[in-house]
């Protein structure tokens, strides 16, 4: 298959993230937040992640500049990471409508936020981290791209490690004995087994 086939279907991939995120982006600018926590770090992780996992592999799409990085790697890679991103989408369609109006970019919680316990939340406490994760990964088998794979999954791991704790640790103050309960019967990125 033709590199540019792989460009585009990353392209496609990219932008239908955009406006799977859409809706949820400006309901989020309509609904009253608390005080966002540790708001530099959070803005400056944020960025780091979207150069990483949106910039980068533009970069990668409409310039010939990082196919020095580019290796040999089997079609049937790039495929399964094409498709592994197209069922993540569901999950990422999943996590926002269940989510409405509580879900934020950023580390805050709405004025009459409530614990989500539904849908994807269920049996992962971070479903959408989850997503994050398969978009890292499908992202770098699809570009079959060094730098494009080790930035973004980088990028993603630095936010993940970074927050995941900040982000609990703010629920917990908030929700305090039901989180803690509901941290016990969930997984953080798939379910827990039983």
């Amino acid at each position: 298959m033709e590199e540019i086939f792989y460009r585009g279907a990353l392209a496609i991939l990219i932008i239908a993230f955009f406006i799977i995120r859409a809706p949820s982006v400006i309901s989020a600018s309509k609904t009253e937040k608390t005080e966002e926590k540790k708001q530099t770090r959070e803005r400056l992780l944020v960025l780091l992640n979207f150069i990483g996992m949106m910039g980068i592999p533009f970069v990668y799409i409409l310039t010939p500049w990082l196919d020095f990085f580019s290796y040999s790697f089997p079609e049937f890679f790039r495929f399964f990471g094409i498709g592994f991103n197209i069922c993540g989408f569901i999950l990422l369609i999943w996590v926002h409508r269940t989510l409405g109006q509580h879900w934020s970019m950023m580390l805050k919680l709405g004025e009459e936020h409530k614990l989500v316990t539904t849908g994807p939340y269920a049996r992962i406490r971070h479903p959408m981290y989850t997503y994050f994760t398969i978009m890292a990964i499908s992202t770098a088998l699809i570009s079959a791209n060094l730098f494009v794979g080790v930035f973004g999954i980088a990028a993603w791991t630095l936010l993940y490690i970074i927050r995941i704790d900040d982000e609990e640790d703010m629920l917990l103050e908030e929700f305090g004995e039901e989180y803690s309960e509901y941290m016990k019967r969930t997984g953080r990125l798939i379910p827990k087994l039983r």
